[in-house]
């Protein structure tokens, strides 16, 4: 039995391939080696993951796909995480990125994007990838992201700039003081999840002015700042996947017909096309 499992900062998609083909879904909270050591990870597998796989499966081979799992160093915090559980498995532990590849793209050429809660972009020449531009985090990068969003939507927010109406909306939504933000942001675990969680809030607003131009601007920049600096853009189709992707597909067709970037495949999760590619592997 093959154990898959793609994961972001915010969530993770597992799926169990059974014996006789059948797959069986299994979602976590996300496994960031940038924000949970090796016994954080290993307790979330335990609590959230281990009660829902049968006692009686054997898991060979566990193929876990992550972000902040680009480097060697994370990869093993994960790997050991794993390894706790399922000491008999092979395991390999790989960036986001690559799965993204898989499964957008199996073995063709093409560029590759997430846009989740963060962001990542690299070109898959059909087996490995290369990046022109660093993965710099929430603080400094993940243009695109539901980060991105967050941010945007609350320093409008913060800075008095949200009509009235919007603002009332918000404010029944979510019932957050000034302080309250501020403290989530700054003094509490993992604020790239916090600030990406309005990201539904722009997605439903995204026709009136003010939001659209945030869209817009957010969007632009992912594409100015981080497609437009490969130059392969220019022969090959941009592949995205991942919730902000797969909500704000329509705006991200705009922008690249605006730009001369051709829009390939959007999912909204990388987990089925993985499926299909391990499957075809085993085959």
């Amino acid at each position: 039995m093959k154990l898959i499992a793609d994961s972001g900062s915010s969530k993770t998609e597992w799926n169990l391939i059974f014996q006789d083909g059948t797959v069986k879904t299994i979602l976590s909270g996300g496994l960031n080696p940038y924000f949970l050591d090796e016994v954080q990870i290993a307790e979330r597998i335990s609590d959230e993951v281990k009660p829902e796989i049968p006692e009686d499966c054997q898991i060979q081979n566990i193929y876990f796909y992550g972000a902040g799992c680009a480097h060697k160093a994370k990869q093993d915090i994960v790997h050991g995480g794993l390894r706790i559980h399922f000491p008999e498995a092979k395991i390999e532990v790989h960036s986001d990125l690559l799965g993204a590849a898989r499964s957008l793209c199996e073995y063709k050429e093409g560029l590759i994007g997430i846009l989740g809660t963060g962001s990542n972009c690299a070109f898959y020449n059909g087996y490995f990838l290369s990046s022109k531009v660093p993965s710099l985090g929430f603080i400094l990068g993940d243009e695109g992201g539901g980060v991105a969003f967050g941010k945007k939507i609350l320093k409008t927010i913060l800075y008095s700039e949200l009509p009235q109406n919007l603002l009332s909306e918000f404010n029944r939504e979510y019932n957050l003081s000034v302080d309250e933000i501020l403290e989530n942001i700054y003094r509490k675990p993992q604020p790239n999840r916090f600030i990406a969680s309005f990201t539904p809030f722009v997605a439903k607003h995204k026709s009136e002015k003010i939001i659209t131009r945030i869209v817009d601007s957010v969007l632009e920049e992912f594409f100015t700042s981080i497609i437009l600096k490969f130059d392969e853009h220019k022969s090959f189709p941009l592949h995205l996947t991942g919730s902000v992707a797969w909500i704000f597909q329509d705006e991200i067709k705009t922008i690249g017909k605006k730009l001369d970037v051709s829009i390939g495949n959007i999912s909204q999760s990388p987990g089925s096309g993985l499926v299909s590619f391990h499957k075809n592997e085993q085959a």
